[in-house]
């Protein structure tokens, strides 16, 4: 039992009786290990009647909790899950990071835009006020 995916499908099932997820009307009572899925009979007997290993979930689920899988699972999934806390935490703030430079960023260019325009402003002022002397004097 190394997929992860099922470990989690038999580990939910250890802690209630589950349904299945195409009909929710009926129990989840088989594993297809073509497939790692657990399903009802109905899915087993339409979805999986081609796939080489069906097996009954209860001798599977037996057999997860005499070696102690569920239990060391749990451990993983709930470090896991803390993992994921702390890098979502982290991506959090690099978002915080990046909209408070985007901000720093947009008010630069802006006032890099209205010294640029004040510079061409007194320039062309500078240069039409030239243009004036030098046709006053012709």
């Amino acid at each position: 039992m190394t997929d992860p995916s099922l470990a989690k499908q038999y580990f939910n099932l250890s802690l209630k009786v589950a349904n299945c997820p195409a009909h929710p009307d009926k129990e989840i009572e088989l594993q297809c290990n073509d497939h790692k899925l657990a399903c009802c009979s109905f899915c087993a007997s339409t979805d999986h009647r081609k796939c080489a290993e069906v097996t009954i979930v209860n001798s599977c689920l037996q057999k997860i909790k005499k070696e102690g899988d569920v239990q060391k699972l749990k451990q993983k999934i709930m470090k896991f899950e803390q993992t994921l806390v702390k890098i979502k935490e982290k991506q959090e703030d690099n978002i915080a990071a990046l909209d408070v430079a985007s901000d720093r960023i947009t008010d630069e260019t802006t006032q890099i835009r209205k010294d640029i325009n004040e510079r061409l402003d007194k320039l062309e002022k500078e240069h039409l006020d030239e243009i004036g002397q030098r046709l006053k004097t012709v």
